[in-house]
């Protein structure tokens, strides 16, 4: 039997799109012609240069946006909201702390001054192909603390780094009304973003969004990067809420997008490619636990999604950044104690840690052991009551930083509430006696002899009174104020002298009379 063939026109009928599609592939893998996304969704104004048709940057910078406000909130959160949604694109963007560190080391710190510089200048510095200008307007009014609905702005330029010719611009205006996140999240997803954003933080990234992500789409592109697009994030975030975290700590962080992709995040330079894992359809979740020896200061996060064919989309956080600080403060120096009824006041130098939070107090009924946290406080003082006159309390005090490390311990000091004078004495003092300020005035009733092996230590501030006797010190006086807290011997009554300190054999014992004040003595 004779077979039936296709007639020959529907044969060419069938493979003209076939040769359609082969020549076409080979067009673009030849010359990849450059031409706009899809745009009829942006609702802004934008233009592009025919210059770019065949001269198509490599490498782009964005550099820090002018707040036309004059004003410092928001311009670099939305700096970063433009570069994530700009980093969808298929150009290669200098990350931006390259950018910062490469005009910093060229002294270039004024936003201000940087935005006024030729691109031609710009590009030699960075060695960037192209560099992009931009300019906000009204973003400072999202960090006010009542607003109802504002018009936040942004005109964004891209200019060729040799020629200085604008290559593409783009302009738009969005209405940011009030409102944040659900107040009772669902999922681990939605608990890391309600627990690290607040509603500000919201509004700037959907500021951000609503500006950005339709108009980077009006940027040419090759269209074979078209067909290999990457994969899309919507949100990237992290728990730390630009505050420090301590060993043990950790830092979460989550990324919305593309489902089923390979996930992994950077902690700025300091750690990189931390996987993370997809815990629900397009919500990525990454955790890094903190370590001894992990101390970094803004860090940016930067997330990355990938799929099979390693096209990959990054995002970074702009809202905050990550401080990771392991180590603790000095120990708390300088501690001293007064007595007084039913009180000790405590004091201590200040520490020299730059991001002390508070110190804590502890307490013991014994010396060694038994502490007990007291108190937290921010001031070098603190006044612990309701204590038993006459029982000795001991003391140690730590430093805490902001992150939550604790210093080591201080060393131990005694403190004894003291019920208030007068303090009538005399005879002999035949053991080790302290004499406390709160206590005075101590009255010398008679002459008072420190026999041969007892030590009198004088607290700084006390006053002693005499009725005519002496105090006679066989064994050891140890009286030593300071500039503040003289201590004082005098006579008991106006006008009257009394017979003063005398030392009895004493010449190879150590003596200490130090900022003391003897008044009408013989």
């Amino acid at each position: 039997m004779r077979k039936k063939s296709l007639p020959r026109f529907v044969v060419i009928i069938i493979l003209l799109p076939v040769l359609i599609v082969v020549q076409s592939c080979l067009i673009a893998t030849r010359d990849t012609v450059v031409t706009p996304q899809i745009h009829q969704l942006f609702k802004g104004t934008y233009t592009v240069d025919p210059y770019m048709e065949k001269h198509k940057p490599q490498t782009i910078a964005v550099l820090p946006f002018v707040n036309v406000a004059r004003s410092h909130h928001g311009s670099e959160e939305v700096r970063k909201g433009f570069y994530n949604h700009f980093s969808s694109l298929p150009y290669k963007g200098m990350k931006l702390y390259a950018v910062d560190n490469n005009l910093r080391k060229a002294g270039l710190t004024d936003t201000e001054a940087i935005n006024k510089m030729s691109p031609q200048e710009i590009g030699k510095i960075l060695g960037a192909d192209a560099v992009i200008y931009g300019e906000i307007s009204d973003f400072d009014k999202l960090f006010a603390v009542v607003y109802s609905s504002v018009s936040v702005g942004a005109e964004i330029k891209m200019y060729d780094t040799k020629s200085g010719i604008m290559l593409w611009s783009g302009k738009h205006v969005a209405r940011i009304h009030e409102g944040g996140i659900a107040t009772h999240p669902v999922g681990i997803i939605a608990t890391v973003i309600a627990t690290a954003m607040n509603v500000r933080d919201i509004q700037l990234l959907r500021a951000c969004d609503d500006l950005f992500r339709d108009m980077v789409k009006t940027i040419p592109v090759p269209t074979i990067a078209e067909a290999l697009r990457p994969p899309v994030i919507t949100l990237l975030t992290q728990d730390t809420k630009n505050l420090p975290k301590k060993a043990g700590d950790e830092v979460r962080v989550v990324i919305q997008g593309t489902p089923k992709m390979q996930a992994y995040f950077d902690l700025g330079e300091f750690k990189k490619n931390i996987d993370m894992q997809e815990v629900e359809p397009g919500g990525y979740l990454g955790v890094y636990k903190v370590i001894p020896g992990d101390n970094v200061k803004n860090a940016m996060i930067t997330g990355y999604l990938r799929d099979d064919t390693g096209n990959t989309v990054q995002w970074v956080d702009a809202v905050g950044t990550v401080n990771l600080d392991t180590v603790a403060p000095e120990n708390v120096k300088g501690v001293k104690t007064v007595g007084r009824n039913s009180v000790v006041f405590l004091n201590w130098e200040k520490s020299p840690a730059s991001d002390l939070a508070e110190y804590r107090v502890y307490r013991s009924n014994t010396p060694l052991s038994g502490f007990q946290q007291i108190a937290k406080v921010e001031l070098t003082e603190y006044r612990d009551e309701k204590l038993v006159n006459a029982q000795k309390y001991y003391y140690q005090l730590t430093a805490v930083d902001r992150a939550g490390n604790e210093s080591e311990k201080s060393d131990t000091i005694t403190g004894m509430p003291v019920a208030p004078g007068p303090t009538p004495v005399s005879g002999i003092i035949e053991s080790d006696t302290v004499w406390y300020a709160g206590a005075s005035p101590y009255v010398i009733e008679n002459t008072l002899v420190v026999k041969d092996k007892a030590t009198l230590a004088i607290e700084p501030g006390t006053e002693i009174r005499s009725k005519g006797g002496a105090l006679v010190i066989e064994g050891r006086l140890d009286a030593k104020g300071d500039e503040e807290h003289i201590i004082v011997f005098d006579s008991a009554e106006a006008g009257k002298s009394w017979e003063g300190i005398t030392f009895s054999n004493v010449k190879e014992k150590e003596n200490h009379v130090k900022f003391c004040r003897i008044r009408n003595a013989l």
